[in-house]
């Protein structure tokens, strides 16, 4: 993810930008807290979901990282093993929506996720939410907006640096 952690701000707002298009219940009930997708994404993209899930989930998510990125080489603004990141952190939302969308403040919303990330023991079950057959995430509409987000966010970092 580099220095900057340029990546994984782009996936985290590629993430806002999925909800959004799939989930707008959620996102607006995000949106309305002031969630701002990193309050999560943060942890779970640069720690692989290592802190967050148990352990032998997070071995499954690792595997699933691995066998994509031995697909070949993917974009340098990330892709394949950054897209099943994506679906899994995705997944994890949408599984947990009902009691996310019952939340009443940022800090109560942060707090569901960290307690259901933490009891996702079906490992399968969470694989086949990420992975579900006709899923609605195709790699080039993960690249898409990779692309739109990136630009966004280097011009936030060019404007910080000249302050």
């Amino acid at each position: 993810y580099g220095s900057t952690l340029t990546a994984s701000s782009v996936d985290a707002r590629v993430l806002a930008s999925l909800l959004e298009r799939y989930d707008t219940a959620l996102h607006s009930h995000m949106t309305m807290l002031g969630v701002d997708p990193t309050m999560l994404t943060t942890q779970w993209f640069l720690c692989l979901f290592v802190h967050c899930l148990p352990f032998s989930t997070a071995l499954r998510v690792w595997d699933c990282v691995l066998l994509a990125g031995a697909q070949g080489p993917a974009s340098t603004r990330g892709g394949h093993g950054a897209d099943v990141l994506l679906r899994v952190a995705l997944a994890l939302l949408r599984a947990h929506r009902s009691p996310l969308l019952r939340a009443r403040h940022a800090g109560e919303f942060v707090r569901i996720m960290v307690e259901a990330t933490r009891s996702v023991e079906d490992a399968d079950a969470l694989l086949r939410l990420a992975f579900r057959p006709g899923g609605f995430l195709s790699r080039r509409e993960l690249s898409t907006l990779r692309a739109a987000h990136h630009q966004a966010v280097e011009a936030e970092l060019e404007r910080i640096q000249v302050l």
